[in-house]
């Protein structure tokens, strides 16, 4: 234990110095949304000021059976990562593109978390056969020389109703973390979904527990189904208690709503911290999960492109 912990000590500190030369920070809820023919634009964006979608495509999502992929993929394993984790595995841009490529497809919502919005990853998108809509919350600007945006992204085959984002300060690193809302209606259904994609902070219960209050109060204004999903940094028993508590519903946070569910996995691969809770969660609230999976990266050490396993869930629509 005291062996592994020296070792998180010595990357936190070299991957702040590294992060400190490397990355700048954009305005306050910065969005960078789809318009739909294949172009996109940098907005702002905050909670009290969402974006109403642009694009006219109007495509839906089907109520009887709509999959989600959750996924930190460790930005893509581009250069400025890479030079930090590359002693841990081989990790490659392209190995992380074609696996992600494979994992996108048939999938309805994909979920990414530490995404880096460089022409390799926008060529990916555009060259899908399904077109995807998509909208990213800016945390930070990675790469001075090339100002390249990483943060949460979400991809969907229907059009966003609406986008928001908030963004939560690391009390350590200088790394923001975001969380974006995008809203998505069904076909034949007048509910919408509301989807939130969580970056949590890694460091600071306190901070920890601020952010994730500020997501449920913006959640509790959603009469509709929810999910909420992502790399929420739970290391510790307590970070993990407060997820829980928080997200569940369990009277921090008055609401008329009622409660969420946690997605469970048969198989249950998620990784975890030194201390053996798992980071990364699917919350659902008015919907059915009739499949939940989870890909286990390690089974193939060679071609691991992250340091999380990428988590699958099956939805429909509660009311039918």
């Amino acid at each position: 234990m005291l062996k592994n912990c020296c070792h998180l000590f010595l990357i936190i500190v070299l991957f702040t110095g590294f992060v400190c030369a490397c990355c700048s920070l954009p305005d306050t809820n910065s969005l960078i949304v789809s318009t739909g023919n294949g172009e996109f634009q940098q907005i702002k964006a905050g909670v009290d000021q969402p974006h109403e979608s642009t694009d006219t495509s109007h495509h839906k999502l089907d109520a009887s059976s709509f999959e989600v992929l959750s996924w930190n993929g460790l930005a893509g394993c581009r250069k400025t990562i890479k030079n930090i984790t590359g002693f841990a595995f081989n990790c490659t841009p392209q190995k992380w593109n074609d696996l992600f490529w494979d994992l996108s497809k048939g999938k309805d919502i994909i979920l990414i978390q530490e995404a880096y919005m460089d022409d390799d990853f926008l060529h990916i998108m555009d060259a899908f056969d399904t077109p995807y809509s998509w909208n990213m919350a800016v945390s930070f600007m990675a790469d001075k020389e090339r100002n390249i945006p990483t943060g949460v992204l979400t991809m969907s085959t229907a059009t966003a109703q609406s986008v928001y984002a908030m963004r939560a300060c690391e009390p350590v690193f200088p790394t923001p973390k975001s969380a974006l809302f995008t809203t998505f209606a069904f076909t034949d259904h007048a509910e919408k979904l509301l989807v939130v994609n969580v970056h949590a902070i890694l460091m600071g219960t306190e901070n920890f527990k601020r952010q994730l209050i500020r997501i449920k109060k913006k959640i509790n204004g959603h009469n509709g189904p929810v999910i909420v999903a992502g790399d929420f940094n739970t290391m510790t028993k307590r970070s993990t208690k407060l997820l829980d508590t928080i997200i569940k519903n369990s009277g921090l946070v008055q609401t008329l709503t009622r409660e969420f569910n946690e997605v469970t996995f048969e198989i249950d691969k998620r990784v975890t911290s030194i201390f053996g809770y798992p980071y990364d969660f699917i919350f659902y609230r008015g919907l059915i999960p009739e499949l939940a999976y989870i890909i286990d990266l390690n089974d193939a050490k060679e071609d691991k492109v992250s340091d999380h396993n990428p988590l699958i869930v099956r939805f429909r629509l509660e009311k039918q």
